[in-house]
């Protein structure tokens, strides 16, 4: 028509900026929650795992490997070598947060972003949209999933850098004992000021000495065990 050629169009297409942040590569932290002071938990470190708020435990499934890549991205990565990642690699809405096995696909790439006194974890299923406490929820077991950032607490989270314990010895590394005797071992936490520094007692063969808290108690049965001190931070000592 006449008309048509006084009008002039133009197709805008906006997307989301990111300003990503780089907080270092190949260190530990706890990722906590503004809203609730809660830490973001998993229901084990292994494969399928699914993603959850929990009160602080002091306990491998709190704490998470940050490995940075060169698309300034950041892997979070389980005590068992899984990586959080949006399920099924969707971008919509209410998507469930879990753990899954490492296929460096988008699903499992999340941007940092700084907001207010902490961070948004942009996935990079869609721009736009950040890790998020269900229904702003703030109890324990509440679900973690993927919502359109919308600048509530629910969204923001603190990344609190650990120190992992490198080592663990004990104040004896060998006792003789008679049966019915017991004895105290003690650990060593080093660095002093890992964390974490609870740790984990056990021993090779029930039968023959048990340990809780570092009391050995030797049972019935002869033989030689080994009692082993294992730090709970996930660090693997």
């Amino acid at each position: 028509s006449a008309n048509s050629s006084c009008r002039a169009t133009c197709s805008v297409t906006v997307t989301k900026s990111l300003n990503p942040v780089n907080l270092g590569t190949g260190f530990y932290a706890l990722i906590r929650n503004a809203g609730s002071g809660k830490l973001v938990d998993s229901t084990s470190v292994e494969d399928l795992s699914n993603i959850q708020l929990a009160s602080e435990k002091k306990q491998d499934r709190q704490m998470w490997y940050f490995e940075y890549n060169s698309t300034h991205q950041y892997y979070a990565i389980s005590q068992g070598g899984f990586y959080i990642e949006t399920q099924d690699g969707s971008g919509a809405d209410g998507t469930n947060i879990r753990l899954y096995r490492v296929n460096e696909c988008s699903a499992q790439h999340w941007y940092i972003q700084k907001d207010g006194d902490g961070y948004i974890l942009t996935s990079e299923t869609a721009i736009g949209s950040c890790m998020d406490c269900q229904s702003g929820g703030t109890s324990d077991g509440t679900n973690i999933q993927l919502y359109t950032a919308n600048g509530t607490a629910a969204q923001r989270f603190y990344i609190e850098k650990t120190t992992p314990v490198k080592s663990v010895s004990l104040n004896n590394t060998s006792l003789r004992m008679t049966t019915g005797a017991t004895q105290t071992l003690t650990r060593s936490i080093s660095p002093s000021n890992a964390t974490y520094q609870t740790v984990t007692w056990s021993s090779s063969n029930t039968s023959v000495a048990t340990v809780s808290g570092g009391t050995v108690t030797a049972v019935g049965q002869s033989g030689t065990i080994t009692v082993k001190a294992a730090a709970k931070d996930g660090s693997g000592v």
